[in-house]
């Protein structure tokens, strides 16, 4: 597939992902404040092309590690529609058949600033936008792309709350590690 074909410029980047939930009603309407929301995952779990997020609950106290609780929601925004796809909070629909471990995670204090932070957002979104339309049409992509994509991405997220990510978008990152 081709970067011109309609699939890849009718579908959300993944960079256009990452700032369409911002403003979504659904951010704000049924997102508690203070929650600690994912990054988006590609899947094609529904259906259709869309990215998954979840959000734990999170509990920040100055000075001490930020603690999050096992995902209590979770939901996806069609790629092509930007419609929602589905949302759920995790007691009435889990979004994997297994319990989420670990139930709480005490991540470790953020010591990079906040502009290396931020590069390191914007290498993930580049990575994204090249890699992801492949995996939406099911093609294999370039192996380097998909290794780069995933150390990226797993760089971003705490081994600690891996597997949440993992249960959400199992495609995803079966695709990435094939």
């Amino acid at each position: 597939m081709t970067d011109n074909s309609p699939l890849t410029v009718a579908l959300l980047r993944y960079s256009q992902a990452r700032a369409e939930l911002a403003g979504h009603p659904l951010s704000i309407a049924e997102i508690p404040v203070g929650h600690e929301i994912s990054l988006p995952v590609p899947t094609l779990r529904f259906g259709d092309p869309g990215y998954a997020w979840f959000a734990a609950p999170a509990r920040r106290r100055p000075g001490h590690p930020l603690v999050l609780g096992a995902p209590d929601r979770w939901w996806a925004l069609g790629a092509a529609r930007r419609g929602l796809l589905t949302y759920a909070r995790t007691a009435a629909v889990p979004f994997t058949g297994e319990p989420l471990d670990p139930q709480r995670a005490e991540l470790p204090p953020v010591t990079r600033g906040l502009e290396a932070i931020a590069e390191d957002l914007r290498l993930l979104e580049s990575l994204g936008d090249r890699a992801v339309p492949g995996f939406f049409a099911g093609e294999p992509g370039d192996p380097a792309l998909r290794a780069d994509l995933l150390a990226v991405l797993t760089a971003q997220v705490t081994p600690l709350v891996t597997g949440w990510y993992r249960a959400l978008a199992p495609d995803f990152f079966a695709w990435l590690a094939s």
